[in-house]
């Protein structure tokens, strides 16, 4: 798979919708596949929500080194203003809800990746991921949400982030001093201020 964005260098998005054909199936694989993440950032083309599934497949591998390799891409693509950064937040939202991917690894990239300046990029990326991670009526939070919604906040303070996240006023009302509680209402003042 590592050739397959040379070969296309024109096309990263077909690339990127070739390559999650694959992709999935040498999630905790040791042979370096996931450096096809970092090598499709370099080519030319759209991107969009096959370039951001990759990128998250790549975060929620189990290896540091291959995890570092998404956001090494997702830090290239920010400082060339072309990081899909809305697909990114809802591939991250579908791929944890389904499973695909573990929320605290994701995690641990996003708030890497907003230490380096992309900031604004990770806000926007959470501001559609955490609507579709937000607990359901009678559903259990997921592990890691409050993490998650920390990373959140301390983005949207920095991107001065204004706006509302469906479901995020219902979770911060609720009673309780969970680290989940606290930080939703954290980020519903910081994002309502």
């Amino acid at each position: 798979m590592v050739w397959w964005p040379p070969i296309m260098p024109s096309h990263r998005e077909a690339a990127a919708a070739h390559v999650l054909e694959c992709l999935p199936w040498v999630m905790d694989s040791t042979d370096g596949q996931v450096e096809v993440v970092a090598a499709l950032t370099h080519n030319d083309g759209p991107v969009g929500i096959a370039t951001a599934s990759t990128i998250v497949i790549g975060m929620g591998h189990q290896r540091p080194a291959q995890r570092a390799l998404a956001a090494d891409a997702i830090i290239t693509l920010a400082a060339y203003g072309e990081l899909p950064a809305a697909d990114l937040g809802r591939a991250v939202g579908h791929m944890v809800r389904g499973g695909q991917v573990k929320l605290r690894r994701i995690t641990g990239i996003l708030d890497e990746v907003m230490e380096t300046g992309a900031h604004a990029e990770v806000w926007t990326a959470l501001a559609q991921a955490v609507p579709l991670l937000l607990p359901g009526p009678g559903e259990k939070a997921r592990a890691g949400l409050g993490e998650l919604l920390k990373v959140a906040a301390r983005a949207a303070v920095r991107a001065g982030a204004r706006g509302d996240i469906p479901g995020l006023g219902e979770l911060a009302a609720r009673k309780g001093s969970s680290l989940l509680i606290h930080e939703a209402r954290r980020l519903s003042e910081v994002i309502s201020a």
